[in-house]
């Protein structure tokens, strides 16, 4: 594939990542994509710098998605099947998991092996389980 049709490509995938709402530029959030992390983003001078605020956002993100994936199974003790409910919770959980790894494979395939897909892999797995910890967190 040349230069022209990789860059196309790559567009177009981005542009219906962006549509489908699985990856939303952190220019464009609006909001911190966690405590910290816009001052980290200010201060970063290299790539690798970059992508330790991103660690650092999924990090924050990943210990909020476990404490409401508790407070979720909590929750099911209210449930008119309790057992059930856990159940599903934990099937959920572990078809989301499988669908965040499959998707930062994805990225990375599709990305152009330099140190910008580390970037955006980051932002996706950051916004991902933040998306996830806040839907545990929902009544």
């Amino acid at each position: 594939m040349n230069t022209k049709s990789f860059c196309a490509c790559a567009l177009a995938v981005c542009a219906l990542l962006m549509c489908a709402g699985l990856f939303v530029p952190a220019a464009q959030a609006g909001e911190e994509l966690a405590p910290g992390f816009d001052a980290c983003a200010e201060k970063a001078t290299s790539t690798a710098a970059q992508v330790e605020c991103y660690t650092a956002a999924y990090t924050h993100w990943d210990k909020v998605l476990n404490a409401n994936f508790k407070k979720a199974q909590g929750a099911c003790a209210d449930a008119m099947d309790a057992k059930q409910c856990r159940a599903a919770l934990l099937k959920a959980q572990r078809l989301w998991i499988q669908y965040k790894e499959a998707m930062v494979e994805a990225l990375y395939a599709m990305g152009s092996g330099g140190t910008m897909d580390s970037l955006t892999v980051g932002d996706f797995a950051a916004r991902e389980t933040r998306k996830q910890a806040q839907l545990l967190l929902a009544e």
